[in-house]
């Protein structure tokens, strides 16, 4: 490549400046971020606003361009290299691009040469123009990156680079280059492993050659890979290069079955049967109520098929009562009746002739036609109406159904699943409309549920969205959503202008609106995903009020939810990217964030301040609600230097909680990168805040450097800043920290305490300001020095820290801290083989664990109990409780607690003389996580050392691996033939 700066998205995010070395490490992950942007549209200038949008979606749009200035101003530093920096990094006021003249970009290269190479004519030529395109590629596309920007460049690169190596693989057979062939194919896989055109060519590359054994080993990697991400096995093209394989099940045989079985109707079967029943059944008046464009028309022509007689009437056009009965007159073929007399004719021939009147939007006008309909009602005995509306008539013999999003595939599911969904089902009927040989297959199938996922399962956008498919792939209509340069929209004569595209769509909801509920809507496009009422009414100001949000509700602009019993709202996601936007244009942005903030932080300690007290459980729980908003925050602190101090205490608040539903690896990325960004300019409170909370957070993970390293700053800090209460409770962190370090090094330890018992001493007085309660702090400490004494075998005063530490964590009302002590206390019994009562201390710690909904205790806890009953000989109860210890192991999402419950089921076995299954599981267990074996405790842990020297290495594997409930399940099957059973 030529060219002053050299950009590389094609495996790790580069630019390169003449000869100097490489740049590789920007100065944040946004510079980064915008160069990417900048590279991936190459070919134009990209507005500000554009890449403000991408890399800092939820940001106001002042302070998303201030942080664009300081990453262009860092990125042009980072290339400069003697020259202005804006010779290659171009802008004006609106607009950003690269200098064509000066800057070339892998992407944009491969796309060339491989569209040039593509159309050329002849083998020679086309391996040599894509030969080019291939060595440019080294890896997939920005694999850092997983911004939602970045993913349909992707797939629509995957697409490509498929079409490319497969034809390349082909001329360079014809050529009788056959090893560079293969060459080529097999480093192709490794960039594009799912790619089954590349896996193709090589299969019947291999069998041409002779080569069957490597044609049978290249279709059983391509099956492997197909069966783990998509469940599925490889097509009949894979099956047929293959030739002396059996025939398998393939995709063009499910995706024939699912268009055999697709009506026009998708995922509305129920609710149409529904509707139908209700009229049927005596109900006079139905109202299908919904968003525009969610399939209201199409359900009440699908029911009016169910009816002998029924007349559909379209109220789009009309403003009037009078139209609204005259409209009605003419559909039923009624044209000499008396003006005045209309409603009364109307109404006689209706229930004359048994019709069902079908009234199609109405929500413009919903006064008048419910007018209409009351004097219908009333003036017959059997009449039936079926209205579609965004808003109910409110009349009182109203049967009302909401119509909710369709259903969205998930990424992760097998495809055979994904093609049972009615958004995809939806997606490739619409598509066979414009392409008759569209079909959902595994090339394509990761770019169609990304289309369905963005329209939030609204049937007018996925039709939008499959009508592109004329012209384009799925992959390509990804890569045009993504810039913002082309629009959703479809011209169609006999389609009504609002439903063309989804902002019209909006838009005409909006408009029906009176100024106060516009405002409420424009407020609530701040929540991400749902929110209680109280918050909306908070957040949004004087502009809200429950009967507001009812009204919005009732137009169909809100969705309800329900969690346990609680009633939650949320905007379905084109709709609050329409109210996002009017929100900025009103320049209320700033002003309604702000409340945001506050709102949640006071949330935030609120929980802290329960999950330390009397209702731990209850308060994960509504922090589980509420945690998108939490993350909300820390997302906006980011590219916001003012929030990071707010943002840090919002997550030293809640701590806790991420650590008593282990979602550890949800917020600790986003509050190192907090940290790091603002190193330079956060005061030392807020530092110290935070470094304790990065180790708090670490400590169960578990990283035991990143914990130590962490609380040891975060210690410093507090100890500068001089409150002896949180040094205290600094202090205390840093200490269980230590005492919990693998193999409980004594060097550890004998650090430990004397810095807890100085801790200790520190916290005689209340102190409002310290962040730490000084009555729960005095439970912990007295806990974590008895972990300390235990490993220097002074048991007896361990159980007298614990059971002191039990008292005031009972006296305080800090249920919190409950379980871990009575886990303590089950320990050290064990260590005095008093095993009855440490037995009943264990079974106990996980009735508290249960009330306060830890899973990690709730494991702890069950495998202290299968210890105990193992030492009890009670070897059913033992085994019992270490499965189940696994089954809350892989709940957690922890692999070091994955291997834990897998290596104390080994040790079981062992004991119990199922030798071969005990090393399988222990070598499964090494597989799951590098454990530190010396820190695993138990009377029964003594057959740990044979079980390390005769294992053998293997590739790491998840904790929710397959092979782990295969090896289980085997040993359940042992316990059984040898009448120890585990239950089921």
């Amino acid at each position: 490549m030529h060219g002053m700066l050299q950009i590389k998205l094609l495996g790790k995010l580069e630019a390169q400046v003449r000869e100097m070395p490489p740049v590789q490490r920007f100065r944040s992950t946004s510079s980064a971020a915008v160069l990417a942007y900048l590279a991936l549209f190459i070919n134009r200038a990209v507005s500000k606003d554009e890449i403000c949008d991408a890399v800092w979606p939820e940001s106001d749009r002042y302070l998303a361009r201030s942080a664009l200035r300081t990453a262009l101003h860092s990125l042009r530093a980072a290339v400069s290299n003697g020259m202005p920096g804006d010779a290659l990094i171009r802008s004006d006021r609106n607009s950003v691009w690269l200098d064509p003249d000066f800057v070339t970009c892998d992407h944009k290269l491969f796309q060339d040469q491989a569209r040039e190479g593509l159309s050329a004519s002849s083998a020679s030529d086309r391996s040599e123009l894509l030969a080019r395109a291939f060595h440019i590629v080294n890896g997939p596309l920005l694999p850092e990156i997983e911004d939602w920007w970045v993913r349909p460049h992707k797939i629509a690169f995957e697409e490509v680079f498929g079409q490319a190596v497969s034809q390349l693989i082909r001329d360079l057979t014809a050529l009788d280059q056959v090893e560079t062939a293969i060459a080529i194919g097999r480093l192709a896989v490794s960039v594009a492993p799912l790619r089954e055109d590349i896996h193709i060519e090589l299969i019947r590359l291999f069998n041409s050659l002779g080569r069957g054994s490597e044609a049978i080993k290249q279709y059983e990697l391509l099956e492997g890979l197909l069966v783990e991400q998509w469940g599925e096995h490889p097509s009949d093209a894979a099956t047929q290069a293959l030739d002396s394989q059996p025939e398998v099940r393939s995709i063009s045989t499910i995706a024939s079955a699912v268009r055999a079985q697709a009506t026009r109707m998708f995922g509305r079967e129920a609710e149409t049967r529904y509707i139908v029943g209700l009229l049927s059944g005596g109900a006079r008046l139905v109202s299908i109520v919904g968003f525009g464009g969610c399939g209201k028309t199409a359900i009440a022509k699908a029911v009016m098929d169910h009816f002998d007689k029924a007349v559909f009437v379209d109220l789009a056009t009309i403003r009037t009562l009078d139209s609204v009965m005259s409209q009605v007159a003419a559909a039923i073929g009624m044209r000499d009746a008396i003006f005045e007399k209309l409603p009364k004719h109307v109404a006689a021939e209706i229930e004359r002739c048994g019709i069902l009147l079908v009234l199609d939007n109405a929500e413009h006008i919903v006064g008048k036609v419910s007018d209409a309909v009351a004097a219908l009602l009333s003036d017959t005995t059997t009449c039936r109406v079926l209205v579609t509306s965004r808003t109910p008539l409110g009349l009182a013999s109203e049967r009302v159904l909401r119509l909710n999003p369709l259903p969205l595939p998930e990424t992760e599911w097998p495809l055979a699943r994904i093609l049972e969904t009615p958004t995809v089902q939806m997606f490739e009927h619409r598509a066979r409309f414009v392409s008759d040989c569209f079909a959902v297959t595994t090339q394509n199938v990761s770019a169609v549920v990304e289309l369905c996922r963005r329209t939030d399962g609204i049937p007018l956008a996925i039709e939008l969205l499959a009508a592109k498919v004329e012209s384009l792939s799925p992959a390509q209509i990804l890569v045009r959503l993504a810039d913002r340069t082309h629009t959703l929209k479809r011209a169609s004569a006999d389609i009504s202008t609002r439903h063309r595209s989804l902002e019209l769509a909006a838009a005409w909801s909006y408009e029906l609106l009176d100024s106060n509920q516009q405002r409420a809507l424009r407020a609530l496009s701040v929540f991400r995903q749902s929110f209680a009422l109280e918050d909306a009414e908070v957040i949004a100001a004087c502009a809200i009020g429950g009967d507001t949000v009812e009204a919005l509700f009732r137009a169909s602009l809100l969705e309800q939810e329900v969690h346990d019993g609680d009633v939650r709202f949320r905007m379905l996601a084109p709709l609050r990217g329409f109210a996002w936007d009017r929100l900025l244009q009103h320049g209320e942005m700033e002003e309604v964030c702000l409340r945001h903030r506050k709102r949640y932080l006071e949330k935030a300690e609120q929980i802290w301040r329960d999950i330390d007290g009397g209702s731990p459980g209850k308060a994960a729980d509504e922090a589980k609600l509420d945690e998108h908003n939490f993350l909300q925050i820390l997302d906006w602190s980011i590219d916001w230097p003012d929030w990071a101090p707010d943002a840090l205490r919002l997550c030293s608040c809640l701590t806790h909680y991420v650590n008593l539903r282990a979602r550890n690896s949800v917020w600790m990325p986003r509050l190192q990168r907090l940290l790091q960004v603002h190193e330079d300019t956060l005061d030392d409170e807020s530092k110290a805040r935070g470094w304790v909370a990065v180790g708090a957070i670490a400590m169960f993970q578990p990283d035991m450097a990143l914990c130590l390293s962490s609380l040891r700053k975060g210690f410093n800090l507090y100890q500068r800043l001089g409150n002896k209460v949180n040094i205290a409770g600094a202090a205390n962190t840093l200490g269980l920290a230590l005492v919990c370090m693998p193999h409980n090094d004594p060097h550890n330890v004998e650090e430990a305490l004397p810095l807890l018992a100085r801790a200790l001493e520190d916290i005689d007085g209340q102190d409002d300001a310290a962040h730490w309660n000084p009555k729960t702090l005095r439970a912990a400490i007295l806990s974590n020095l008895a972990a300390g004494y235990r490993v220097q075998n002074r048991n007896l005063e361990a159980l007298e820290s614990l059971r002191e530490g039990l008292r005031l964590a009972l006296a305080a009302g800090a249920y919190r801290y409950v379980p871990g002590i009575q886990l303590g206390i089950a320990d050290n019994l064990m260590d005095l083989c008093r095993f009855d009562e440490a037995k009943l201390f264990a079974s106990s710690a996980f009735e508290s664990a249960e009330s306060i909904d830890s899973l990690f205790l709730k494991f702890q806890s069950r495998m202290t109990l299968a210890w105990t009953c193992h030492e009890l000989g009670e070897k059913r109860t033992a085994v019992e409780a270490a499965c189940e210890g696994l089954l809350l192991a892989r709940k957690t999402g922890s692999a070091y607690a994955v291997a834990t419950a897998l290596i104390a089921m080994a040790c079981l076995l062992q004991s119990l003389g199922h030798g071969v299954i005990a090393q399988a599981l222990f070598d499964c267990a090494c597989r799951v996580s590098p454990l530190e074996l010396g820190n695993i405790r138990g009377p029964a842990a003594s057959s740990i050392p044979e079980m390390c020297a005769n294992s053998v290495p293997g590739l790491p594997i998840g904790p929710d691996d397959p092979v782990i409930d295969e090896l289980v399940s085997l040993a359940r099957a042992m316990l059984l033939q040898s009448g120890t059973s585990p239950g089921s």
